[in-house]
């Protein structure tokens, strides 16, 4: 069995290499124009959000005017609690019609903890990922121009309280 396996290790290994790379274009091509179509949106869109944020460009439309960024654990015990209140007013209250990008950062272990922290970086969050150490069993929300913390939803609120919250927020940034 270990004689078999040889072969498809040095097979993959010479698809990963440059000379595989050189005899089979086609591998590598198509996956130049993918590649570089995220970057260059992510970067068009932190472009656009820096000026907006400076007054010289307008908001679009279907873009998030708060992040409702929730700091999660399958372990945690105030997450057990504000989870339900949260969707709750989602639900309620329509809340997932209104201009807020709902995101749960999942630390419940080391996996769901690195993609919460991609997820962080990607969204321009990492500074709050790396204040808050670890802390689940709260939301920020968070205006996305400016990056700045604007309210923060504990365990201790109603749904009713946890939708006036969100739509305070909402009104300040309009």
């Amino acid at each position: 069995m270990s004689t078999s396996a040889k072969p498809c290790t040095k097979r993959r290994q010479f698809l990963r290499s440059a000379g595989a790379a050189a005899l089979f274009p086609a591998l590598w091509l198509p996956m130049i124009g993918r590649a570089e179509a995220p970057f260059q949106q992510a970067a068009s869109a932190q472009f656009d959000a820096a000026a907006r944020a400076a007054g010289k460009a307008p908001a679009r439309a279907g873009e998030p005017r708060v992040y409702g960024v929730l700091f999660y654990a399958d372990w945690c015990p105030k997450c057990k609690v504000l989870k339900p209140e949260l969707e709750r007013a989602r639900l309620e209250d329509q809340l997932d019609n209104e201009d807020v990008l709902f995101v749960r950062l999942d630390l419940t272990d080391e996996t769901t903890s690195h993609q919460a922290q991609l997820m962080a970086n990607a969204l321009g969050l990492e500074d709050f990922y790396v204040e808050n150490e670890g802390r689940t069993g709260f939301m920020l929300l968070i205006d996305p121009t400016s990056g700045q913390a604007i309210d923060r939803l504990t365990k201790s609120l109603s749904a009713e309280e946890i939708s006036a919250r969100i739509d305070s927020a909402l009104k300040k940034l309009i």
